[in-house]
Order: C-alpha cells, then structure tokens, then sequence
C-alpha cells in the first residue's frame, strides 16, 4: 500500500465556540516572536453533543520570527451538565483560506463519564477573529 492509497480523513462538525475577548496585554518581544495576550472571559459553545460556557483563560498568541502566527490558548468550559472541562487550541494559524481562516488543533480534558469521548478523538479548529467586536469563533471538528 502507497501512502496515496491510505483512505482521507473524514470531519464531522462538534461545536462552534464563541469566546469574548475582555483584554489585550501587549507582551512584547520574547526570544522566538512577539507575544500578545488575550484574556478570554465568556462566551457559549454549542453542539450536537456538547453544550457550555466558556469560564476563562487565555491565548498567548506569538507571532513568530518566521512570520507564522501560533495560537496557544487554553480555557475552560463548564458543561450545561456542570461538568468541567479543559479546552487546549493550538497550533501555527497561518490563513489558509482566502478568506483569513485559520486552523488548529484542539485538546479536551475532561473527567470520566458523560464527556470523557471528547478524551478519546481529534478535534480541528478552524478560526476566525472579530477583533472588531471582541471575540473569536472556533468551528470545531471531530476526525473520523
């Protein structure tokens, strides 16, 4: 078998997360980039298999000497069960659309029962930042 011949990678839609921005801190200069940090407080996630809200947390996004933008934001949720849940989005986010959208990859946390699949699968973000109106929307994908 070829590597063309292995089968592609199937995406199923997960939630859409919509997290407010409510401060920017302009870091500055560190040895690989300059580094911004954004405060994430509130905003909802919603699925066909998960619904949320988004407590707090934040990107410390960098953009690098290379000129690549790198997410790394890390949160967390609180299900509308009351569970609580770890949201880790990161990666190089360089637009890979022409229309300025961006992808990552994302990483759930979250304890054993009702939520603990989201443990077990891989997850793509693809983002879009209005800045403008202070929040970022992440259209989130389980690989299949």
């Amino acid at each position: 078998m070829s590597d063309s011949t292995l089968p592609q990678p199937n995406l199923q839609f997960a939630m859409l997360i919509k997290a407010h921005i409510s401060e920017v801190i302009q870091v500055g200069a560190v040895a690989d980039g300059v580094r911004t940090h954004f405060s994430l407080q509130g905003g909802s996630i919603k699925g066909p298999r998960l619904n949320a809200e988004l407590l707090t947390g934040a990107d410390r996004f960098l953009m690098r000497t290379d000129g690549v933008p790198f997410v790394d934001a890390l949160y967390e949720i609180k299900t509308d069960d009351g569970v609580m849940i770890t949201v880790h989005n990161s990666g190089p986010a360089l637009p890979a659309t022409s229309a300025g959208l961006a992808h990552t990859t994302l990483r759930f946390t979250a304890p054993t029962g009702q939520h603990d699949w989201l443990n077990k699968a891989n997850f793509v973000g693809t983002l879009k930042a209005e800045m403008a109106d202070g929040y970022v929307l992440v259209r989130v994908d389980q690989v299949l």
